[in-house]
C-alpha cells in the first residue's frame, strides 16, 4: 500500500511557489498522508488541509506580508522583550484561513519541526503529538515564529520558534514514517549559476549569502544520493526552482505581494508539470558531488 509524504519546506516570501507545486499535483490527483512542514511550509499546510490547493493558491494571490511581519508593538519590542516585532497580525492574518478543529482531526498526519530555544534542538510536533486543538494551534504558531523578529513562544515551560533554520526539509522523518513516495518541495533552487565576477568583498558577501541559503533552504536532502528517483527504495521527487529565479535578496526574503507571488505561483505550477513528465527521476547527489574529470 502505498503511503505519501509532501515535505513543505520554509522560504518566507517564496512560499506561493510551493502554493503553485500543490494545485498541479492535486490535479494530478496526487495526495498526502503525511505532511512534514517547517518555518513557510507549517502555513502552507495549514490553508491546504483547511480549504485544498486552491484554498493556498488564493492565500498567496491575496497575501502582504511586510505589515503583518514586522508588526511594530509597544509591549513587544527589541527594549522590553526578546523580539523586534509582535506577531499578533501574522497569526491573525494566517489563522483567517485555517479551520483548526478540521486540521487537528485530519485524516493527513500534519507534523513540523519546531525550536526548542530553551533546549537547545529541534522538536517534531503536530496533529498527532497533540492531547488538544489548542496545543496543536501553539505549536503550529511556533514553527512560523522567525526568531529575533518574532517572540519565543512558552510550551510547558520552554521556549520555540521556527525550526527551519535547524532542519528545513526533514526527509528522515518521512522515510522513518514509512514512506513509499516522497515529494519534496522545496522553494530554494538547491543548485546556483555558476558566479560571475567575485573581484570585490561585496560581491564575495552576497555569493556567499546565495550557498548558505541555498544550504539551509535544503539541508539533509543535498547530501541524499537519489539512484532513478529513489532513495533506498523510496519514489522521491524533488520539485525546486531553477537558479533563474533568483535566490534570497536580503531585503525581498520577506516581502510578499501579489504581484511577486503570482510569478511564484505559475513558476511552481509549471515545473510541477515539467518534472511530473520526466521519464527518470533525479540521480545523483548535489551536496558532496565528486567533480567529474
Amino acid at each position: 500500500m502505498s503511503k505519501v509524504a509532501f515535505i513543505l519546506a520554509g522560504g518566507a516570501s517564496r512560499g506561493a511557489y510551493q502554493a503553485g507545486c500543490l494545485k498541479r499535483l492535486e490535479e494530478e490527483g496526487v495526495k498526502p498522508d503525511l505532511i512534514v512542514g517547517s518555518s513557510i511550509g507549517v502555513c502552507n499546510s495549514l490553508v491546504y488541509a483547511t480549504s485544498g490547493a486552491e484554498g493556498a493558491w488564493g492565500f498567496w494571490s491575496r497575501a502582504v506580508s511586510l505589515p503583518q511581519v514586522l508588526d511594530v508593538s509597544i509591549r513587544r519590542n527589541a527594549l522590553l522583550g526578546n523580539s523586534f516585532f509582535s506577531m499578533d497580525r501574522l497569526t491573525r492574518f494566517v489563522e483567517s484561513e485555517v479551520d483548526f478543529d478540521r486540521c487537528f482531526e485530519s485524516d493527513v498526519e500534519l507534523t513540523y519541526i519546531v525550536t526548542n530555544v530553551s533546549a537547545g534542538h529541534e522538536e517534531l510536533r503536530g496533529n498527532r503529538t497533540e492531547p488538544d486543538v489548542e496545543r496543536f494551534r501553539t505549536v503550529t504558531r511556533i514553527g512560523y515564529a522567525i526568531p529575533i523578529l518574532h517572540p519565543l513562544i512558552e510550551l510547558d515551560g520552554d521556549l520555540y520558534a521556527d525550526g527551519g533554520f535547524l532542519w528545513n526539509v526533514p526527509f528522515e522523518y518521512a522515510e522513518e514514517w514509512g514512506a513509499t513516495d516522497i515529494y519534496v518541495l522545496s522553494v530554494v533552487p538547491s543548485k546556483l549559476p555558476r558566479a560571475g565576477s567575485l573581484r570585490f568583498i561585496p560581491q564575495v558577501a552576497m555569493r556567499m549569502y546565495d550557498i548558505f541559503w541555498r544550504t539551509i533552504g535544503n539541508n539533509s536532502m543535498l547530501e541524499k544520493k537519489l539512484e532513478d528517483g529513489k532513495y533506498h527504495g523510496i519514489n522521491v521527487t524533488v520539485i525546486e526552482p531553477s537558479p533563474e529565479t533568483g535566490m534570497f535578496d536580503p531585503f525581498g526574503m520577506l516581502n510578499a505581494h501579489p504581484r511577486k507571488s503570482r510569478k511564484l505561483l505559475w513558476q511552481g505550477y509549471r515545473d510541477t508539470e515539467r518534472v511530473l513528465q520526466q521519464p527518470e527521476g533525479r540521480s545523483g547527489r548535489v551536496k558532496g558531488k565528486v567533480p567529474s574529470a
